[in-house]
């Protein structure tokens, strides 16, 4: 990959970045988010349309959430900029 790739500073790239830099805490709140999906699966409906509505809001809640932790972390000590 040429390092001027200006695909990096695409918006969906972006979401896997900040993702990938929080990796740990991202798989802790992946895997609270995909009990609570189970549990709302179960008490409520199993159609296809439910099982994607929360598949998709879960994948936006981990992207929030990593963005929220990247930029308390730029607000902890302030460096260089990366992306």
């Amino acid at each position: 990959m040429p390092p001027d790739w200006h695909g990096l500073m695409k918006p969906w790239m972006m979401a896997m970045i900040r993702c990938g830099e929080n990796s740990l805490a991202i798989y802790c709140v992946g895997v609270l988010l995909s009990f609570v999906g189970f549990v709302i699966l179960s008490q409520f409906s199993t159609t296809v349309v439910m099982q994607v509505v929360i598949g998709i809001s879960g994948i936006a809640l981990m992207i929030a959430a990593a963005s929220l932790m990247t930029w308390a972390s730029k607000q902890d000590r302030p460096g260089p900029k990366l992306f």
